[in-house]
């Protein structure tokens, strides 16, 4: 049995319910008893609507919930939502939700923001650790990659176009900003457009969600589409040949309209960040995307509760993909005797594991790797054992095994040499 409530709740199906309610509401008749005739939203015709069985005879609630589980589609809730007053006049029952709000620290991110993002942006790209250009026997040396982000970032931060961009990016650098070399705003346009950037990008939008992804657990999939701008070139019509002007007016007479590209998106649902995301051509299908975009997600620290997603991501192997994730998150927390909480098991809003080698490696193994890779002998003195001293130890990392599927991979050659590369980096 279904029971009518005030509180409108926030899932997709009962909004449509709804929407469709309020435009659709003098044609939402009783038949007998419980039962309703629901118009159809989009079409001339409705479905019957028992809301005391919680059936109906649309295809939505047939596919998902004709086989004996429990399902409401928007005509149930369109159904429930209506109450007939005796004047026949139909109205929505609806509690309107209010919130707490803080002012002093929405007023201070409102101020805060514009003095403190350059800075910020600056910071998240410098973290990417860019190799600056090798510079070329002829011309001009390359704008750095890092320059190249800085300005795009800013441009975007500031909302201008990037000849304005030039010019605000030039004045954040008599203010202190950290940028090394503005590019013009031809060379910012062209640089930003290589595929070899692409993989930075991502490493932006991970790093930029990175405050608040430990905080979200609800995350949605969807896709969107937006417009470019294109121009025809100048130069060319001013200063090039009559075959360069012809492929030009070629060019841009299949340019009049815009080129239109897709993002396939990740966002957390409560914090609204946008942890992984794909730009991909017009008419791509989304489903075969959401594995890849579910992993970036959980590779950039998002712990996955709840998966949302349309009906374009409902396929087996993205059911399956899902609730694999899932499953490997801990349920709840388990109680000590006296009502303690235990931390190895609680789930909110971290959990703490080891991360090591379970295998144990001798102490001169690891001198005569160092002495390879350094080049010179080391003074070795051996004594006895100091107090605190154990004869043999490893990492104990059944829980990160059991819970994530981890298993240590590195070889100790490796990864002394990765270690000593990474030494000699960050102190020469």
């Amino acid at each position: 049995m279904i029971a009518a409530s005030s509180t409108v709740p926030t899932d997709f199906r009962s909004q449509r319910g709804l929407a469709l309610a309020q435009m659709k509401r003098d044609a939402i008749k009783p038949i007998v008893g419980t039962k309703w005739l629901v118009p159809s939203a989009t079409s001339t015709g409705g479905y019957v609507v028992d809301t005391q069985e919680g059936t109906c005879s649309c295809p939505d609630w047939i596919k998902l919930g004709g086989h004996g589980q429990p399902h409401r589609c928007k005509h149930i809730w369109a159904a429930i939502l209506i109450v007939r007053l005796p004047d026949g006049i139909g109205v929505i029952v609806e509690e309107r939700q209010e919130y707490d709000r803080d002012w002093r620290a929405i007023n201070w991110a409102r101020t805060a923001i514009p003095r403190l993002g350059p800075g910020l942006i600056v910071e998240l790209v410098d973290g990417l650790g860019l190799e600056p250009p090798v510079g070329g026997k002829r011309g001009a040396p390359r704008v750095p990659e890092s320059d190249i982000l800085k300005v795009a970032l800013l441009r975007t931060f500031e909302e201008k176009t990037a000849g304005e961009a030039e010019v605000a990016a030039e004045n954040y650098q008599t203010l202190g900003v950290q940028i090394g070399r503005v590019p013009s705003y031809n060379t910012l346009l062209r640089e930003f457009a290589r595929p070899s950037l692409m993989p930075h990008y991502h490493r932006l939008l991970a790093g930029s969600s990175l405050a608040c992804i430990g905080l979200e657990k609800t995350f949605a999939v969807d896709g969107t589409g937006f417009g470019t701008s294109r121009f025809d070139c100048h130069r060319t019509h001013k200063h090039g040949t009559k075959a360069q002007r012809q492929a030009e007016e070629q060019r841009y007479a299949e340019m009049k309209r815009h080129r239109w590209l897709e993002a396939k998106l990740v966002f957390g649902v409560d914090t609204l960040i946008i942890p992984a995301a794909q730009i991909t051509e017009p008419h791509v299908s989304e489903g075969p995307l959401m594995q890849e975009l579910l992993r970036r997600t959980i590779a950039n620290g998002g712990r996955v509760t709840t998966w949302c997603g349309d009906a374009a991501y409902l396929s087996w192997y993205n059911i399956e993909a899902v609730e694999r994730v899932i499953a490997k998150v801990p349920a709840k927390a388990e109680v000590l005797p006296g009502g303690k909480l235990d931390p190895a098991t609680s789930t909110a809003p971290w959990r703490i594991y080891n991360i090591g080698n379970n295998r144990s490696v001798e102490v001169p193994q690891v001198v005569t790797l160092l002495e390879q890779e350094f080049g010179r002998k080391a003074k070795v003195e051996l004594g006895p054992m100091q107090p605190g001293d154990v004869p043999e130890t490893c990492a104990e990392i059944d829980d990160l095994m059991r819970d994530v599927g981890f298993r240590p991979a590195t070889p100790i050659e490796d990864g002394v040499r990765k270690f000593v590369a990474w030494y000699r980096q960050y102190h020469h």
